[in-house]
């Protein structure tokens, strides 16, 4: 079902103003024996709208909701609630965005499956969102020392062991961990 910019408010989202939470409207959902989906999207509400009130704040706000998979129908649902009108048809017709680098892709440049993956794509994903959208793959790439040294990892020389051991033999090729 297709959202227009006038269509009234969700049940929900009505009921949402009377909360001061998003842990007093779960217990309003609760109590109403609400559906999931209406529980979803008051506590959504709940826990943005401040920050879409504020007229401050731009429209890259909600671009990033959408971008960290946020569903499109809770931002618009969200923008109407707190009459943001403005951002409406920006945010209905926009092409969500990819993000260009993957954990495969850090695997590929040398890093080690580990937690610490994990950490760098989301500190690349947050740089690539800081950026606009506009960092490439190569650019994102590249900047993956700079996140390590910034969450205290390291560079090492493939086959360099404990204590800068060499293991093995081969070429020298330098690794992150």
């Amino acid at each position: 079902m297709k959202l227009r910019e006038r269509d009234p408010l969700k049940p929900a989202s009505l009921l949402s103003s009377l909360t001061r939470s998003a842990s007093e409207f779960d217990n309003l959902a609760t109590a109403l024996k609400m559906s999931n989906r209406e529980r979803d999207i008051g506590v959504f509400l709940t826990t943005h709208r401040q920050t879409a009130y504020d007229p401050s704040t731009d429209v890259k706000i909600f671009k990033d909701m959408l971008v960290e998979k946020t569903d499109r129908e809770l931002v618009l649902e969200l923008c109407r609630y707190c009459g943001r009108f403005d951002f409406f048809g920006t945010l209905e017709r926009w092409e969500v965005p990819v993000v260009p680098v993957s954990g495969k892709d850090l695997l590929a440049a040398g890093m080690k499956s580990n937690p610490k993956l994990g950490l760098v794509l989301k500190s690349l994903r947050r740089a690539w969102m800081e950026s606009g959208y506009c960092l490439s793959k190569e650019e994102l790439i590249g900047m993956i020392g700079g996140v390590l040294e910034g969450q205290g990892g390291e560079m090492r020389e493939e086959g360099e062991g404990e204590g800068g051991r060499k293991e093995g033999s081969g070429k020298k090729r330098r690794k992150l961990e």
